[in-house]
Formats: C-alpha cells, sequence, structure tokens
C-alpha cells in the first residue's frame, strides 16, 4: 500500500485510487461517474513525492457507471487478497460513500480531490486545495469511514443470517424435488424397460445375434446385422454447468441408464451435452427418438 505522506493515515482504497489514476489515467467508480487524467501529472520531487491530481482530472457523473474491473484486479494485487473478496469490499466502500454524497458530506479522494452533490442533486468534482486534508492527523479517518465501519458490521450480520436462511430453503428445496423426480424416473424406467422388450422379440431374429442381457434398458436396440446398424447420439440437454452433467448422468445411470456427456464450444461458451448412445438401423432412429422423448421429458437432438 502506498502513503500518500508520512503523517497521512487514509482508507486502503483511498491511497489506491490515486496510485491507479496515476498509472492508468482513467478510473469508473459504481454509481458515481467516471475520471480521467486529460492534462499532464504535475512533477514530483523530493518534497512532493505525490502531487496532487485535482488540476489534471476531468470527471462525468454517471449513476449508471460500473466500477473499473482493472481497478478490481489492481486493489487485489496491491492488498494480496482474493478478486472475489476485494470485489465486496469495494462495493461496500462505494456504497457507503454514496450514502455520505447523498446527505450532503463530500466524499474525499486523499490527492485527488472530491465529490459531492449540488442543489440540483447531481454530483460534483471539486478541484480546490480544499479537497486535500493535509493536516489529517495520524491515526485518523474521514467521517464517512468512521460511520461506514458501522453499517458493514450491522450489513455483514444481515447478509449471514440471510445466507443461512436460504441455504436452509434451498436444501428443503432440493429434498422435495429429489424425493419426486426419484418417482416419476422410477415409473418410467419401468415402461421403457417393457417397450423395450417387446420392440426386440418382434423383430426378425432368424440372421440376428442375441440380444446383450447386460445392457441398460434405454440402450438396448434390437439386434442387427453389423453392416446395416450404427451407433447415434441422443442428445437430452446441453448446459453451460458441468455439476448438472455430472449429477443428471449420475441420476440416470443410477436406474439403469448409461448416459453419457460430452463438450463443444459454441458461440465461445462451453457447452455440455448429455446423451444415451444407441445402435440401430437407420429406419429406427426415429422410433427410439419418440421412445426416449416420451420417457425422459425432452426433445432429443440425434447425431
Amino acid at each position: 500500500m502506498v502513503y500518500l505522506h508520512k503523517n497521512w493515515f487514509v482508507s486502503k482504497f483511498d491511497t489506491l485510487i490515486y496510485s491507479y489514476l496515476v498509472a492508468q489515467k482513467k478510473l469508473s467508480i459504481e454509481k458515481i461517474g467516471h475520471f480521467t487524467v486529460d492534462k499532464p501529472l504535475p512533477l514530483a520531487d523530493k518534497e512532493n513525492p505525490h502531487p496532487h491530481l485535482f488540476s489534471c482530472i476531468a470527471f462525468v457523473a454517471d449513476k449508471k457507471a460500473a466500477t473499473s474491473v482493472e481497478f478490481i484486479d489492481f486493489c487485489a494485487s496491491e492488498l494480496q487478497k482474493k478478486n472475489s473478496l476485494i470485489t465486496s469490499d469495494i462495493e461496500s466502500y462505494f456504497e457507503q460513500a454514496r450514502q455520505f454524497i447523498n446527505i450532503g458530506k463530500p466524499f474525499t479522494m486523499p490527492g485527488v480531490g472530491m465529490v459531492s452533490i449540488n442543489k440540483s442533486g447531481n454530483y460534483q468534482f471539486i478541484e480546490s486545495d480544499s479537497a486535500i486534508k493535509l493536516d489529517m492527523p495520524l491515526g485518523a479517518s474521514t467521517a464517512y469511514e468512521t460511520e461506514a465501519e458501522t453499517r458493514k458490521g450491522v450489513q455483514n450480520q444481515q447478509r449471514v443470517l440471510m445466507r443461512v436462511a436460504a441455504i436452509a430453503i434451498g436444501l428443503l428445496i432440493l429434498a422435495v424435488i429429489s424425493f419426486l423426480v426419484y418417482n416419476f424416473v422410477a415409473d418410467k424406467a419401468s415402461t421403457v424397460t417393457v417397450e423395450a422388450t417387446t420392440n426386440s422379440a418382434s423383430t426378425d431374429t432368424a440372421a440376428l445375434p442375441a440380444v446383450d442381457t447386460t445392457s441398460t434398458a434405454v440402450s438396448v436396440a434390437p439386434p442387427q446385422p453389423v453392416n446395416d446398424t450404427a451407433t447415434y447420439k441422443f442428445i437430452f440437454e446441453q448446459t453451460g454447468k458441468r455439476v448438472r452433467a455430472e449429477t443428471r448422468t449420475m441420476k440416470l445411470r443410477a436406474f439403469g441408464n448409461y448416459a453419457q456427456f460430452d463438450s463443444i464450444v459454441q458461440a465461445d461458451t462451453l457447452v455440455y451435452r448429455l446423451y444415451l448412445e444407441v445402435r440401430a438401423l437407420p429406419a429406427d432412429t426415429l422410433k427410439k427418438k419418440d421412445s426416449l422423448q416420451r420417457y425422459l421429458k425432452r426433445n432429443i437432438i440425434i447425431e
């Protein structure tokens, strides 16, 4: 962390805002606006190694602005913390800053300037020496930072309680859904097993090899001469989540269906395809497709 002066004590993000603007020349702050260094930086010297930037900053208020992703990465690198933790801290910090701005207390960024709200309710950037508190004593902090810490503690407690409640409700819903799906799939599995057996019995078996009785109920196809049959992928689901693909295939295998999945890239996005491999005559593929669609309650794509 870089401090602007040995007698200053400022927020870690205040200091990083200064350092980031010096290095990158532009910064967006969530729901506040955009800061751009549009003039040459003041010269630094031994007595003033970190000169004020307010004279070379251009500010555009924008209540729809999002915090620069590069600034979040910069803070994570400087503070040696995970991006997810830094993102949460930065969001809370700027949220507190906006709350203070909106009640008439300026948001001060040492070495940069300060943002306040005018009579019209718009944010404005003040470019003056008064924006920098050079006489801030060691161990002191800005008014908004002191109260922000108190509010942050309360908000964190509320977030924890909400997350615990959400997890409990989610587990209850998952248990109910799992029970219903289990009963539904079990009934359908019995139906498809009977249908597959009936189809096999109606096939001309005079010139065909014996049916492999170890195959699963869904993936069994009427045995055909090798030269006349082919293996088809019956794709019944596509998802962007690997966990979903693994969980779904494991459940189907538990019911005797040898489900599999692979992955492809579609429009720069990794997509997982869940499928059953079935060996069948080309003329039988539509019948197999209809049977699987009734069983899985999904649209089937044959590949």
